[in-house]
């Protein structure tokens, strides 16, 4: 066998290469190895390939068509050709074969074949046919034909697919065409089928889907008429036959009623009392109404089935049948409507009649009810209140009739309404007249007040302060009093002034005084000179001002305000500092006097910031404005600098091979000192500046300087560890 003859020397050609190069080498027995391939196809366009080992612990690699290459024993592969499997022992021997992957993607061969629908028959076989091994047959055809049969019936003509499927899982369709030779006419009748009173004639019309095809109509006499469409005028059958150019005919019947007979009608309705003042009239009929008009000698017209009707008059009903037929009915609606008279009397209640009478006098005398405020009720004529507002009261006859009015009882307890006022006893008046003043009518007045005062004068004089009383008495017996003060008001004002301070945020204040006493004159006096009549002063210089106030009633009152100045500036200190890559960041942490001021930085690239320490990424000059709280401010400056430059080095690639099995990784660098930090294949880590590898892959370096700086590079470390590959044939 020439794959086991081509494995065995694969072999032995691996293992003179491990031993080849080396002295005394142990002998190395090579891993077992088994592969199988298969056949790609339609079904499996993809396929496992597996590959095994008896021998504990070894690896696998494959390689193959494409480039394809995999790690795992059983890859899956989409791709006809040889698959080379390697396994590698734990001790480093190695065992090659190949699994072969095959490829079956051929199509089946297919015919499909119709044939002509005479429109005498109502089928035809469809026939399929095809060279390759079948597994599947499906046809799809015209309105949802389906079938899985060889060669099924077809029953409309049109085109049908015929799709086969091989054994191998590929398909393959044809067409075969069913082609009908004879037109059957499709026939339908439209029109309206009842004769009645608003259609006394219909027109039939026959429709077909053939342009050329003939028509006639057979009436129930028997006559016939060659057209598709018949006016009838009489109830009956009438056929409708069309017949296509190949003789193909069809017919179909229709039968038309005739329905004449008008609606039966009857009308009920009783008669309009004020108990029931409308009705629903009741309509008796057996037959389908479709509409409605009632009338009156007044005008009224209504097309609902029952309308309300709350109208003595004489009505005519006219209604309209289902068939259109008509018919009329008449009937009176009798009313008795008649509501009794009322006429109502009543007065006012005030302070001086608290009861009054409220009458009713009905025609025809009837007794009636009375309804008023807060839920009264009187089943009487005639009643005495003592409650005003409006009163209804209701009389109803024996016909059910109503009538309502009602009166309003009025009060007029109103005391009189006026305005009183007293005054002020001061050093500049020692008399006040009292004023009473109406705001309607001309009340009776009376005053009374200390050490026995008493006057009916609406506007007496006094010179003692105190309390005094006024009663008003209106014509309607109601009085009401009210109460004024006469006021000694000759103490002197109050008043308070107010310190503060002058600075750099203010440094102009408005002097502050402050006084429970209204309407006070001022008068301020100052350092050089100063003097104002304001209440509030604007002043700009610090020292002691006085102040003397005079009220409305002449006293006087002094005092005097200390005004302090602060224009002390704050003072400030920022110290240097430099950004690294260790420390990309800083915060400012300045010194100041006072310790509660106010900050605004500014700096590089629009930076601004408010915050005391604020947090910089970026060199260069910054400027700090303090505030203290006296709103005097100072400006210092600090400059950042920046040392953040990676390190600079190279990497130098390599390659690993049979006779060179470890090297050293080497780097070209400047910096002295740094830390390394090595990473790369399995798992390998170093922090040496050279470290010793021994397995190829990509090794990559990160390497940070004092300053905190990295640079990241990788170096591509090679392998050329295959053994040649030999071809050994014989000969017979």
């Amino acid at each position: 066998n020439m794959r086991i003859g081509f494995l065995a020397l694969f072999i032995f050609i691996q293992m003179v290469c491990l031993r080849a190069g080396t002295p005394d080498p142990p002998l190395l027995f090579p891993p077992d190895i088994s592969v199988e391939g298969g056949t790609l196809n339609c079904f499996n366009p993809q396929i496992q390939i597996h590959g095994s080992s008896n021998t504990p612990g070894v690896t696998f690699e494959w390689s193959g068509p494409g480039g394809f290459q995999s790690s795992l024993p059983d890859p899956v592969v989409g791709t006809p050709g040889g698959y080379i499997l390697t396994v590698t022992a734990p001790d480093g021997s190695t065992a090659a074969a190949v699994a072969v992957v095959e490829a079956d993607f051929e199509q089946p061969n297919v015919y499909a074949a119709g044939g002509y629908l005479p429109c005498t028959e109502d089928s035809i076989q469809l026939k399929g046919q095809s060279d390759s091994t079948i597994l599947s047959w499906n046809w799809q055809g015209p309105n949802g034909f389906v079938s899985n049969e060889q060669n099924p019936w077809a029953y409309e003509p049109g085109a049908y697919i015929l799709t086969v499927t091989a054994q191998n899982g590929c398909q393959k369709s044809a067409q075969g065409n069913v082609i009908l030779t004879g037109e059957v006419p499709q026939i339908t009748i439209s029109g309206d089928t009842v004769l009645n009173c608003s259609k006394d004639t219909t027109t039939l019309t026959g429709t077909t889907d053939l342009a050329d095809a003939t028509f006639k109509w057979t009436r129930p006499d028997g006559s016939e008429i060659a057209s598709n469409t018949l006016s009838v005028n009489l109830p009956g059958t009438y056929v409708f036959s069309a017949t296509s150019t190949d003789g193909c005919t069809v017919s179909i019947a229709q039968t038309v009623a005739a329905d004449t007979l008008p609606p039966d009608l009857l009308v009920l309705a009783d008669t309009l009392t004020c108990l029931h003042p409308a009705t629903v009239p009741t309509v008796v009929t057996a037959d389908s109404i479709v509409s409605f008009l009632w009338s009156n000698n007044n005008g009224f017209s209504s097309s609902a089935p029952q309308p309300t009707l709350s109208l003595p008059d004489s009505y005519t009903l006219s209604v309209v049948g289902i068939n259109g037929c008509e018919t009329a009915v008449s009937f009176t609606l009798a009313g008795d409507l008649d509501a009794p008279a009322i006429n109502l009397s009543g007065d006012t209640l005030n302070c001086k009649n608290d009861s009054v009478l409220v009458a009713a006098a009905v025609a025809p005398p009837t007794l009636g009810d009375w309804s008023g405020p807060n839920g009264m009720s009187v089943s009487n004529n005639d009643f005495y209140t003592q409650t005003p507002g409006w009163y209804t009261f209701t009389a109803t006859g024996q016909n059910g009739c109503s009538a309502t009015d009602s009166v309003l009882i009025l009060s007029d307890f109103a005391s009189p309404v006026f305005s009183a006022a007293g005054g002020e006893i001061t050093c500049a008046q020692d008399s006040v007249i009292l004023t009473a003043t109406p705001n309607a009518g001309q009340p009776v007045w009376y005053w009374s007040g200390p050490n026995g005062f008493s006057s009916d004068q609406p506007n007496p004089t006094t010179t003692q302060a105190g309390t005094y009383y006024i009663t008003a008495t209106g014509q309607n017996g109601c009085s009401a009093t009210d109460t004024v003060l006469v006021l000694d008001k000759k103490t002197p004002p109050d008043i308070l002034a107010k310190a503060d301070t002058l600075n750099c945020a203010t440094p102009q204040i408005a002097l502050s005084a402050q006084s429970n006493t209204p309407d006070l004159d001022y008068w301020w006096e100052g350092p050089n000179g100063f003097q104002s009549p304001l209440p509030a002063p604007l002043i700009s210089e610090g020292g002691t001002y006085a102040l003397t106030v005079t009220a409305a009633n002449g006293c006087t009152a002094q005092t005097s305000v200390f005004i302090a100045s602060d224009f002390a500036e704050p003072t400030i200190s920022v110290e240097a500092d430099s950004l690294t890559c260790a420390n990309p960041s800083l915060s400012f942490s300045p010194t100041t006097n006072p310790p509660d001021v106010a900050f605004f930085w500014v700096g590089p690239n629009n930076f601004e910031s408010n915050d005391p320490n604020p947090v910089i990424s970026m060199p260069g000059d910054y400027f700090v404005t303090v505030t203290a709280p006296n709103g005097c401010t100072n400006v210092a400056a600090v400059e950042i600098t920046s040392n953040q430059n990676p390190p600079d080095f190279t990497l130098f690639p390599d390659t690993l091979t049979c006779t060179k099995a470890s090297l050293t990784l080497s780097v070209n660098t400047n910096l002295a000192g740094g830390i390394y930090e090595w990473q790369g294949p399995g798992g390998f880590m170093s922090s040496e500046p050279n470290p010793v590898i021994s397995a190829g892959g990509l090794y990559t370096l990160t390497l940070t300087d004092a300053n905190g700086c990295q640079k990241t590079d990788a170096v591509f470390i090679a392998t050329d560890t295959l053994s040649p590959v030999l071809s050994v044939s014989g000969g017979t």
